[in-house]
């Protein structure tokens, strides 16, 4: 894992009750820390008491609510507001602070397709508020599933926001307010951070794209945003020949007639380098396995998911695979979209979650291997046990399949794997996850293919352009397997 950067200072105050909260109330000491931090929802390498930590790029904050919620889907808006220059006189007066930025979660005043939307706002020079996408400002947070513990990044742009100072040595300050519920003490939830150096503006990574050890199996697991590969095949044609992955999992990739023949002829003909691409779509709703290796078996059509109210089939393709570093049963799934915490549509992802793994569980017994790799787009904006429940007794130990943690090539404190689109104001997310056999496998490299990102360097050396950036809005994810040692 990649560290933030160096020379941290962090003073953090706990935060008062019903808002973000820390161990204790009242003012920590100041310390000094240099810790590896990975926007990935687990906040255990925070060091105690710091809950915000800069570089000269980046901000990172993490703060804690009363009860689990899905940060961008919550039946209550949580608010992060920040001062990015520590002066008071600047920004949307605040209990007293300056803010720069305010950062809404699930704004009940702005409801996109899916629900409400997260509202980013500004004071321009001019005293006037406006939006700015989460792209623009670099956010990123963690989980996306439902927690009371959250993290999240942004850059350190001032030049973005009108009101705010450039000044030599700025103080960040932030506090968040969950359900509307403001402080009465203004020092209360506020917490200070000061900073050493003026950020530095965005330059692209000079990362390549590893390649695959030998011996190894890579994987890859990708959304392609419904039907876009027949529309717009080159990109994803490029994408494929700089992985060259020895099983794809895909998603969406057809709205209605999704055939084993279709995904196939797609692949040998944009991609054949590495050979004669077979399929298996179990005429799942968009969902394909594909490989250049021999399917030895394929998994039932039509899984269904009783007791919800929904009746069409669950989105699994699943089939057994004799690769190079042995035989594998490998499921892609696209499970249902949408809701929060304890929704109808999170019910539906608990019951299809079920049948998954009862599903790769008897493909396995009959293709007689016991390793199994499970992969997709798990969608959990909602309950966190999907992932257990459909990986349960799947690695060869009887235990649950290892969610592999891939980071953004470039970026290794990020591991989002949704961006959107680029006319929209998404904040990235991680909905994609590639879960393996870790009893008897190791992962060798695992990240997730952010290609505006990268410099002109890199791309080039990857055969890949900036066009290819926004080929769908999930980003391919990318896991190289080897056998433990």
């Amino acid at each position: 894992m990649k560290t933030l950067g160096r020379g941290f200072a962090a003073l953090a105050l706990a935060v008062g009750s019903g808002l973000a909260i820390g161990p204790a109330s009242g003012l920590a000491s100041a310390q000094n820390a240099s810790p590896t931090i990975v926007i990935d929802g687990d906040v255990s390498e925070w060091p105690q008491g710091v809950y915000a930590v800069a570089t000269d790029r980046h901000v990172a904050i993490r703060f804690q609510l009363e009860a689990p919620v899905s940060l961008g889907a919550a039946p209550m808006s949580v608010k992060v507001v920040a001062d990015l220059d520590g002066d008071n006189g600047t920004g949307m007066d605040h209990l007293g602070m300056g803010a720069d930025v305010e950062i809404t979660f699930s704004d009940p005043s702005s409801r996109g397709r899916w629900g409400p939307e997260t509202v980013i706002e500004f004071l321009t020079a001019d005293g006037r508020r406006e939006k700015i996408s989460g792209r623009e400002l670099g956010l990123v947070f963690a989980p996306t599933h439902a927690s009371d513990w959250f993290e999240m990044r942004f850059e350190r742009k001032p030049a973005v926001f009108g009101s705010a100072k450039d000044v030599e040595s700025p103080v960040f300050k932030y506090r968040v307010i969950a359900g509307g519920r403001q402080p009465r003490d203004p020092a209360v939830g506020l917490i200070s951070l000061p900073m050493s150096a003026r950020p530095k503006p965005f330059s692209p990574a000079d990362a390549t794209i590893p390649p695959k050890p030998d011996g190894a199996l890579r994987v890859l697991s990708w959304n392609v945003l419904w039907t876009a590969p027949q529309e717009s095949p080159e990109p994803f044609a490029r994408v494929l020949r700089a992985l060259r992955p020895d099983i794809v999992l895909f998603q969406e990739w057809d709205r209605d007639d999704i055939s084993d023949t279709s995904v196939s002829a797609w692949l040998n003909e944009h991609a054949s380098e590495q050979g004669v691409w077979n399929a298996e779509t179990n005429g799942a709703w968009g969902v394909a396995v594909a490989t250049p290796h021999t399917i030895t078996h394929r998994g039932p059509s039509d899984v269904l998911a009783d007791g919800t109210r929904w009746d069409y089939p669950i989105r699994v393709a699943s089939a057994a695979i004799d690769t190079p570093v042995g035989s594998f049963v490998v499921g892609s799934v696209h499970t249902k979209c949408c809701g929060s915490l304890g929704t109808d549509e999170d019910h539906r992802r608990a019951v299809e979650a079920e049948a998954i793994n009862d599903t790769l569980q008897a493909l396995a017994a009959q293709a007689g291997t016991d390793r199994v790799i499970l992969a997709g787009d798990f969608n959990l904006v909602g309950a966190s046990s999907v992932l257990p429940v459909a990986t349960a007794a799947l690695d060869t130990d009887g235990s649950c399949l290892t969610p592999a943690a891939a980071t953004v090539l470039g970026d290794g404190g990020a591991t989002y794997t949704y961006v959107g689109r680029p006319d929209r104001g998404d904040v990235p997310s991680r909905l994609d996850y590639i879960n393996y056999p870790d009893a008897t496998m190791d992962v060798a490299n695992a990240f997730v293919l952010r290609i505006d990102t990268l410099s002109d360097a890199s791309l080039a050396a990857s055969g890949l352009t900036l066009e290819d950036a926004w080929a769908s809005d999930h980003l391919p994810v990318v896991v190289d397997l080897v056998e433990k040692k």
